[in-house]
């Protein structure tokens, strides 16, 4: 698997958290883990 593909899979992943029901540290630490897989 490439890193590209390990990247994908990772948004996927992150995308299925529901932000919604998780607190601000939690969704300000998701923003910045999907900012950096984009960045990948």
């Amino acid at each position: 698997m490439s890193d590209e593909d390990y990247a994908h899979q990772a948004l996927s992943v992150l995308e299925q958290i529901d932000i919604e029901v998780i607190d601000q540290d939690a969704r300000d630490a998701h923003d910045d883990a999907v900012t950096a897989v984009n960045e990948l």
